[in-house]
């Protein structure tokens, strides 16, 4: 079996897996009481929780006798918060190394990548295409990735903001509670799309830019004139005039146009039999019903991630270990250290 631990953010994740991929346990710490009074995540808070949730969460899926079983255990060594990252990766590299089980650092974005092929226990895990092309979509990452038997290659990623991060900005602009992203999403529904908002094109370029669709969409509520009363967090209770409400849906709908224009170039250059698309922001409603309809015009499969496993957990962290050492990577990873920077990122702007 797996143990996996993921604290890349603000959620510490620890999980149980089979050798066949079956999620046993995927438990998970939140904290967003605690960032809701800053308006989103600050790093010190955040790595003091899960100094705090760790001891508590880890007991609850491990004791004596399940640690004998466990024969690998895992971490998320980046990217993300770097104070963060520690304490789940610090922690899971002593466990492993006192207990004498094998240790995998596992990038963050990997467990992104694989994670639609994951199911709810008690069922195993999809069956992973030889050649696939990865969306991923988060409050911290939008990019497009080339998968050829379980070999990665990042082909693309946002210049500035990520996808998640702008809805989050944009939210919190009208007065929404932390998390921002899914009551912006919630409230797109409410309004229509009358601004037409301008999605960069870039020639020949298959990167992302949301920074300036960010930009025109804050001008957009600031000719309004609208000023949040106080901070919304249940955004079925707050109080919007329906021109705000139509903004937020040009707004998304720009967004994932964007998204769409990037795949749809993609697929005449270089041609998409199978996409698999995932991350936090993969919950997004719009996004997941325009890549329906565009998967199935073009005849192409589609894989969405399924939402238990959209946002950050332990278990994508424990799947990607395991397919690491279903394939070339036998050997302990005990000398490894956490970075704020994905490889992937790394390599890419080599």
């Amino acid at each position: 079996m797996i143990l996996a631990f993921e604290s890349s953010c603000d959620d510490l994740g620890i999980a149980l897996l089979s050798e066949e991929g079956v999620v046993l346990q995927n438990l998970l710490a939140r904290q967003i009481e605690k960032h809701i009074p800053y308006g989103g995540i600050i790093p010190e808070v955040a790595s003091r929780e899960h100094l705090i949730n760790l001891p508590t969460l880890f007991k609850a899926v491990v004791d004596s006798k399940k640690l004998s079983t466990i024969d690998t255990i895992a971490a998320t060594r980046a990217p993300g918060l770097v104070g963060s990252l520690l304490v789940g990766f610090c922690f899971a590299k002593a466990l492993a190394f006192g207990a004498n089980k094998r240790f995998i650092a596992v990038d963050h974005l990997e467990g992104h990548i694989f994670s639609p092929f994951l199911k709810p226990y008690p069922e195993k895990p999809d069956h992973i295409p030889d050649k696939f092309v990865a969306l991923v979509v988060s409050g911290g990452h939008t990019a497009l990735f080339t998968i050829n038997n379980l070999s990665i290659k990042l082909i693309s990623t946002t210049r500035d903001d990520a996808f998640g991060e702008v809805f989050d900005k944009i939210g919190k602009k009208i007065g929404l509670a932390y998390p921002q992203g899914p009551k912006v999403d919630y409230l797109a529904n409410l309004g229509q799309e009358k601004i037409r908002f301008t999605i960069p094109y870039m020639e020949g370029e298959l990167d992302f830019s949301f920074s300036g669709l960010k930009s025109a969409a804050i001008r957009a509520i600031d000719k309004t004139k609208f000023i949040p009363e106080q901070r919304v967090e249940n955004p079925q209770e707050g109080k919007f005039p329906q021109e705000i409400l139509d903004i937020l849906a040009s707004f998304r709908a720009a967004a994932v146009e964007q998204i769409l224009s990037r795949l749809e170039r993609l697929k005449r250059s270089t041609g998409i039999n199978y996409l698999a698309v995932s991350g936090g922001a993969a919950a997004n409603a719009l996004l997941r019903k325009r890549l329906t309809e565009w998967a199935v015009s073009n005849g192409i499969e589609l894989n969405l991630v399924n939402l238990e496993y959209a946002a950050d957990n332990a278990a994508i962290i424990g799947f990607a270990a395991l397919l690491k050492l279903k394939g070339k990577e036998k050997s302990s990873d005990i000398s490894a250290e956490v970075s704020s920077i994905s490889e992937y990122v790394k390599k890419w702007k080599r």
